[in-house]
């Protein structure tokens, strides 16, 4: 997940209202890659409280 902060994706995943559910699902897929590239999974979950 290059830069991208987890405070940004959580705030777009609460979106969710017309136009704004492109936003919510780049941050689906955002959330889903930095899952699967992790190498540590506890560390992802710490960052994203």
């Amino acid at each position: 997940m290059d830069g991208v902060d987890p405070d940004t994706l959580l705030e777009w995943l609460q979106t969710g209202v017309g136009d704004e559910r492109d936003i919510q699902l780049m941050a689906l897929e955002q959330l889903c890659m930095l899952l699967l590239m992790s190498d540590n999974i506890d560390r992802c979950f710490e960052s994203c409280q």
